[in-house]
Parts: structure tokens; sequence; C-alpha cells
């Protein structure tokens, strides 16, 4: 009951400090996530909830459709991961409510994506919105996995492995089996190309190297199942 009190306390005073802080909510607290791709954030509280928007440098490894595809993977990592280091919540014990995105500035040199989202409710107290206890304090930034140069490969890998595509459209059995090799070959070339990239990178410890080119092994296998298993379903459908 105490702790429970003296949570309710913070809150209020969170709020209250925000509410007295109008020049803050105008230009909102500039985060620098650093990382591989030197990511950057700013929070600005609206009527709504939150404005958040993340830049940083793209991946431009692959074809353009991929890299479009992943990059905006990522930029829901990072504007995920402000919000949380902000609130100093982690991802296990908090809920996004209401997060969009509001709009995207691709360029080659540096992305920029917007987000509104409405609140960040506690999975411990579903009534409790955190977006009420953000208050203008810049924390320390801690360096997460999702940042350091292994855990950028480990989450493009991760980004490669899940892509989606749909080949269901393809009526003829021939032209089926057609667009599955077609994915196959791209996703391949796409495996092999961020192989050869960490391969040649002399930035990342040995072991690290390691841990990286087997988990893209891992992760093409499991894409080729994935495709096989398509495959056949293919040849059985009616």
């Amino acid at each position: 009951m105490q702790a429970l009190i003296q949570s309710s306390v913070m809150i209020i005073i969170g709020l209250m400090t925000w509410i007295a802080s109008d020049s803050y909510a105008e230009s909102g607290d500039c985060i620098h996530l650093g990382g591989l791709r030197q990511v950057d954030a700013v929070i600005s509280r609206q009527h709504t909830g939150l404005n958040v928007e993340v830049s940083f440098i793209p991946v431009l490894t692959f074809d353009s459709g991929t890299n479009d595809r992943i990059n905006r993977q990522k930029a829901w990592s990072y504007a995920r991961t402000a919000v949380l280091q902000q609130l100093q919540l982690d991802q296990q014990s908090a809920t996004f409510v209401g997060m969009n995105v509001d709009r995207v500035v691709p360029a080659d040199d540096r992305w920029h994506v917007y987000f509104t989202l409405k609140s960040v409710a506690r999975k411990d107290a579903p009534e409790t919105r955190a977006v009420v206890e953000y208050t203008p304090e810049t924390h320390e930034m801690i360096a997460s996995d999702l940042l350091s140069r292994k855990g950028d490969y480990l989450d493009t890998v991760t980004a490669l492995e899940n892509l989606p595509f749909d080949v269901s459209h393809n009526e003829s059995e021939d032209g089926y089996a057609l667009e599955i090799a077609g994915v196959e070959e791209s996703q391949v070339t796409a495996f092999e190309q961020i192989a050869k990239r960490v391969g040649k990178d002399i930035l990342l410890l040995d072991v690290e190297k390691h841990e990286v080119l087997a988990r893209i092994e891992q992760a093409q296998t499991r894409f080729i199942n994935r495709l096989t298993k398509l495959a056949q379903e293919g040849m059985n459908r009616d």
C-alpha cells in the first residue's frame, strides 16, 4: 500500500512538472541514443500524447525495397527504445498504446521517421499511463543491445528473415513456383550480402563475428524451410 501511494505521488509530481514546462513541451527532449547508426530521438508532449521523431543512418546494403522495409522496422525499434529509456521502463513491463507512423522522410544519408503515441501502459498496472510520468529531466542513456554494432547486425538479420512477401495471388502452378524461386533468390542474395559485410567488418570482435555469421546461416535455413513449406502448399492447391 505504501509503495502504491508513493507511486501515485510520483505520478502527480511528474504531471505537475510537465504542465509547468511549456517551453519544454514545444521543443521536446533531444536524446542521443548513438550506436552504429547514430540514432537520435526527439520526444515532445502533445495534447493527445507524445510525438516521437527518430533519425538514423539507414541500411543501404540491399535492394531499395528491402532497405525500405528494414529501415522502417528499425525506426519502430529505435522509437520504442527511446521512449522506454526516457521513462526508465523495460520492454517486458510496458505496453505501447496507439503508436502510429505519422510520416517518413527517407534519404541516403539519414532517415527521419515521425510517430504519434497515445501512452505507455505498465503491464503490472494497466490503468497507469506512463506518459503522465514523463518529465523533462534528461536521463543518462544506457546503450542497449539493439544499438551495439553486433546488435544492429542481428536486428537486420532478424528483419531479413521475417520480411513479408505474398505469392498467393498467382493462380498457375508454374507461376507460383517461379515466384517462390524469385523470392528465394532475392533473399539468399541479401543474406550473402550481409554475411560478406560482417566478414569484412574489422570493428567486430572475432567472437561477435562468429555469432552473427552463425545467426545469418540459421536465419537463412529457417527462411528456406519456410519457402519450401509454402511451395509444397502451393503444389497441393486445388
